[in-house]
């Protein structure tokens, strides 16, 4: 599974843990174990090294499966400084539930203060232009570009011919 472009952290994190809960009850509790981390089979170890082992498994993979269009270079990041040693993931599907809503916030914040490059023009003005006898309108969007003339398009919001907002 992995989030949904549209999907928020919430609706991710709920979805993540019914998946792990029915991965659990049809594979068993050892399914999300590394032997990794304490050394010791899923048998000889401790409650607290499972846990603390399933905890680590959970927040790695509710980070790697996350969105990529949002995320992906943060975690192409987190991946290159495992590589080099420094393992910055969480150790906690809590803690990697906050690692995901700062990143967001911290997306949302340079957002905000720049335009989307990718967003719709919006018309900031329009003119009236007249040919072969007709009225057509056409405009300038907010960043400053000329909106080609349309003959045959009719605006849905003002329906006049000529452009479209």
């Amino acid at each position: 599974m992995r989030q949904r472009n549209n999907e928020s952290n919430q609706a991710y994190l709920r979805r993540f843990q019914e998946n792990v809960a029915t991965l659990e009850l049809s594979k068993g509790k050892h399914v999300f174990y590394t032997k990794s981390d304490s050394g010791k089979d899923y048998e000889t170890a401790t409650d607290d090294e499972r846990k603390s082992s399933r905890e680590k498994y959970l927040a790695v993979l509710f980070i790697r499966r996350s969105c990529i269009s949002r995320y992906g270079n943060r975690i192409e990041d987190y991946e290159e400084r495992v590589a080099k040693g420094i393992d910055e993931y969480p150790v906690t599907l809590a803690g990697a539930f906050d690692v995901l809503t700062s990143w967001e916030l911290i997306q949302f914040k340079r957002k905000s203060n720049r335009p989307n490059p990718y967003s719709k023009p919006r018309v900031s003005f329009l003119l009236t232009v007249e040919e072969d006898g007709e009225t057509y309108v056409h405009g300038v969007n907010d960043h400053g570009h000329k909106l080609a003339l349309k003959k045959n398009t009719t605006c849905h919001r003002c329906h006049k011919k000529g452009h479209y907002c």
